[in-house]
């Protein structure tokens, strides 16, 4: 694993990104988005992107994703209006994901998937942020279908700085500042 992974200011940033958003399901975009920001805003010298897509495990599907969100854009606000079903990562240096909010969906009661039970007898529960090398990532599959635009992660993060009492724990907390 890259050195990045042990460095106090990389586990900061996730866990105070955990510790920010609401415990609650389906909220890969936007703390994905926060995780990305701070990210780049520290290590200045690596690569960072937010990737799109499907997630399976085993042959289960967690996440099939049904439209590419850059496209999805309207208006003078960069309102996205439409349901998305895919799963969005954040990935380093193309060669890391890092999912910091799988857990997070599996563990809640509206994660009905099969395979739901053997993903918990596999990894247990309390887990935060998963970080895989993308080429030895099993038992997921990490299908990448699209690579969010600056346009769209900065929307994301507006959504989640106008709407805090929806995502985040704290009102005034400036998660951009983990």
């Amino acid at each position: 694993m890259d050195d990045i992974f042990q460095d106090q200011k990389f586990k900061n940033v996730c866990s105070d990104i955990l510790k920010y958003f609401k415990n609650k399901p389906f909220l890969c975009t936007f703390m994905s988005a926060a995780l990305l920001s701070n990210l780049e805003r520290i290590f200045l010298d690596r690569s960072f992107k937010i990737t799109t897509g499907d997630l399976l495990y085993k042959d289960c599907i967690l996440f099939q994703q049904n439209i590419d969100l850059n496209l999805h854009m309207s208006g003078e606000n960069n309102v996205i209006n439409t349901e998305w079903d895919g799963h969005c990562w954040v990935e380093l240096d193309n060669k890391y994901i890092i999912d910091i909010s799988l857990f997070r969906t599996i563990y809640s009661d509206a994660f009905t998937k099969p395979c739901k039970q053997d993903i918990l007898d596999t990894f247990g529960v309390g887990r935060g942020c998963l970080i895989m090398n993308k080429q030895h990532c099993e038992p997921f599959s990490y299908v990448r279908r699209n690579v969010l635009q600056d346009g769209i992660i900065d929307g994301i993060l507006k959504a989640v700085s106008e709407h805090r009492d929806q995502f985040l724990n704290c009102s005034p907390c400036n998660y951009r500042d983990a």
